[in-house]
């Protein structure tokens, strides 16, 4: 009956220890896969700051639409990432197209000068016939909006920010030839 006893014992402990050394073997896995998990996640936030920003949109658009020879007839693209295109059609200093950057200061300013003045809910104005018309386009990559002014008081809001986005964007110098440096500029 002893032997029977020393039996069942010795079958214990070994079950005991067969216990023991699975949970030491799991506990093992499971470190070195949780090692191996926090290495992924190191590699894949190595990848986010190797990938290049999203691609820039069109933030901004101002087009002046001369429906007679004595006004300004001109398109001014802002993009997000700060390049700016101007295209003069006629009655302009400089014709033709103009590519040149501004800079991260100056995009966040006008963004903010859309924004703040509620650009979105300005309410659009009748359409007149005959009139030169300027179009203003607005996108903040959620939403995108097209109003129009005469550049005679309506809505004034509009007028205002389009006005001052140009002169943040120095499009003078090419409408007007006002302090014309065209060296940062190409063809």
């Amino acid at each position: 009956m002893k032997s029977n006893t020393n039996n069942k014992s010795k079958s214990a402990n070994q079950f005991l220890l067969m216990l023991c050394s699975s949970f030491i073997l799991l506990a093992g896995c499971e470190k070195a896969e949780m090692q191996q998990l926090s290495s992924e996640a190191e590699s894949k936030s190595d990848l986010k700051t190797v990938l290049p920003p999203p691609p820039a949109y069109t933030m901004l658009i101002i087009e002046h639409n001369a429906l007679t020879s004595s006004f300004p007839d001109y398109d001014v693209y802002l993009l997000s990432d700060g390049s700016v295109i101007y295209r003069g059609w006629s009655n302009v200093a400089v014709k033709g197209r103009r590519d040149f950057n501004v800079d991260a200061a100056t995009v966040s300013y006008i963004k903010s000068l859309f924004e703040s003045a509620n650009f979105f809910s300005i309410s659009p104005i009748p359409h007149q016939d005959g009139d030169p018309v300027i179009y203003t386009t607005f996108s903040n990559r959620i939403q995108t909006k097209q109003l129009f002014d005469y550049d005679m008081g309506m809505p004034q809001l509009l007028i205002q920010i389009r006005k001052r986005a140009e002169e943040k964007l120095n499009i003078s110098q090419y409408v007007q030839g006002e302090k014309l440096n065209l060296i940062s500029s190409t063809l």
